[in-house]
């Protein structure tokens, strides 16, 4: 299973199927990171989840997500994603 190295908050979650590359190391968009937690004060009921098909290669070694789902009891409200430049 995939860990985010650089996500400590438990409203920001990863999808329990995906499987992660030997030696990849994942991370959360850090501009997008923040606006999450910016979010989550203003609708604190609101749980993200990473999107795997957003994802882009920045290095050999590591992974930056750029997009999320946003759910709220469970019913998936929509998306919030960055460009990743």
């Amino acid at each position: 299973m995939i860990k985010l190295t650089n996500v400590t908050e438990r409203h920001i979650q990863m999808p329990v199927n995906m499987l992660a590359m030997d030696g990849v190391t994942y991370i959360i968009y850090e501009p997008l990171r923040v606006l999450i937690n910016k979010l989550k004060r203003k609708k604190p009921n609101w749980m993200f989840e990473v999107r795997p098909s957003a994802e882009k290669r920045i290095s050999l070694e590591a992974t930056a997500f750029c997009a999320v789902r946003v759910r709220e009891d469970g019913a998936l409200l929509g998306g919030v994603s960055v460009v990743n430049e």
